[in-house]
């Protein structure tokens, strides 16, 4: 199965004393990937084709919490083990047609490569060799990138097969972020709806030779009562107590291509202290599994997605680069919530029984494994006064397939115990993630 390439990228963003704002990012120092060609080739330990292979260690058979341990088979030594009773088994692993591999070194007919898509309990394990033969190399450029801007849809290696799209971007006309260019997909022709969730891009470039492209999701409502886009921000509630705050705006419009272009419109125009809220909330400072993107391009023009994931997994060496955006003329204050007594939404017999009924309920889409399609669905729901579920969103996409399954999943829910606010049954929305893997 085609997996996703997982790329490295720390984003720490802080608001200094004198109305400036900084990005410092860290990438790998890529300079070329492997890009395999044939189905079902070994990695090895050294370069020679006797050496160890490298394995895989799956804690069961993918479940919503699957861990996985790397390491080569001639090491083992009976320490990673198969269990039926427990599920646990033992893969070989096979970098599939089209994964790509950071390429780390060379000797005769091998490269030496990071298999980026086992990222946890590697203990360096998930560095290995493999023949020349079984791939092409691809090279990374030192510019391309200035006015690329990937669109929505574009997930996975080379967005999944298809063509990449670069969107326009757009700049502030003055104030602290007008060097801050963003881009907001204005392609969508669907039929008109109430509700439409849509991205803005935010393309932040690290020495012309690497993209990191951070994604902000807002909610766009249709309000007819609204004689101008008003932003504001809905709590919503997810997993082991957590709580998320979703920026949406109401407008006017139905249609969700003049949405798009009404969203544009106003983070051009905003105040900076909203723009500033939206930034805030895009760029993660602590959190490494916020929704990342990094891209680079080939000598030979061609767009790359590499992914994201902690710096501290890739034994190349680091760039980083502090960005930092001046001439604003004020800072915003941090928000603050007081709430009512608020008692969220929760699934019959709790967390643990919601955990177990998408490990039973989740069924991977058979085209979706072909192609290696994977990732992280955020999918935001509401809990009515009955505890039904309805106007289920897909917040974070990764590719139709798994969209889909997840709206399926959520929907076929037996009905939920409803929130209460100062006691009284109240309809909450609530946030859950759905790995796919």
């Amino acid at each position: 199965m085609k997996k996703l390439l997982t790329a490295i990228v720390f984003i720490c963003a802080a608001l200094t004393a004198y109305a400036q704002y900084s990005v410092t990012l860290t990438v790998p120092e890529y300079t070329s990937f492997l890009r395999v060609n044939t189905d079902g080739v070994n990695l090895r330990k050294t370069p020679n084709a006797n050496s160890g292979k490298l394995m895989c260690w799956n804690s069961d058979a993918g479940s919503y919490f699957t861990e996985e341990v790397y390491f080569f088979s001639d090491e083992n030594r009976g320490r990673y083990k198969a269990n039926s009773l427990e599920g646990s088994y033992i893969n070989t692993v096979h970098p599939m047609s089209g994964e790509l591999m950071p390429i780390l070194g060379e000797s005769g007919d091998w490269y030496k490569v990071q298999y980026m898509y086992g990222t946890r309990n590697t203990s360096g394990k998930n560095v290995a060799w493999i023949m020349k033969k079984f791939g092409t190399r691809i090279d990374v450029a030192g510019s391309g990138l200035e006015n690329f801007c990937p669109g929505s849809d574009e997930y996975g290696n080379n967005g999944s097969g298809r063509p990449i799209k670069s969107i326009s971007t757009v700049n502030r006309p003055s104030g602290m972020f007008k060097d801050m260019r963003f881009g907001v997909d204005l392609s969508n022709d669907t039929e008109s709806t109430e509700y439409y969730g849509t991205g803005v891009k935010i393309p932040l470039l690290i020495n012309n030779k690497y993209l990191y492209v951070a994604n902000c999701g807002i909610n766009v409502k249709y309000n007819k009562n609204a004689t101008s886009p008003r932003l504001y921000w809905e709590k919503e509630y997810g997993m082991d107590d957590e709580v998320f705050y979703h920026a949406c705006l109401d407008v006017n419009k139905s249609n969700p291509k003049a949405m798009s272009i009404a969203l544009r419109d106003f983070l051009l125009n905003t105040t900076e202290k909203n723009f500033k809220a939206l930034i805030d909330s895009t760029i993660p400072r602590k959190n490494a599994e916020e929704v990342m993107e990094l891209w680079v391009c080939s000598t030979s023009g061609e767009f790359i997605y590499v992914g994201a994931n902690e710096v501290s997994n890739s034994p190349l060496s680091k760039i980083t680069k502090t960005l930092t955006f001046t001439a604003g003329s004020n800072t915003a204050a941090s928000s603050s919530f007081n709430d009512p007594e608020i008692v969220k939404p929760e699934f019959p017999g709790g967390v643990s029984a919601l955990v177990s009924y998408l490990n039973k309920n989740i069924k991977y889409p058979a085209e979706a494994k072909k192609q290696g399609i994977k990732g992280r669905v955020i999918v935001s729901f509401i809990v009515d006064t009955t505890g039904a579920i309805s106007d289920v969103v897909i917040n974070k996409s990764v590719h139709q397939l798994l969209d889909f399954e997840a709206v399926r999943v959520i929907k076929s829910m037996p009905n939920w115990t409803p929130g209460t606010k100062n006691g009284k049954k109240i309809k909450m929305k609530y946030t859950l993630p759905i790995t796919f893997k």
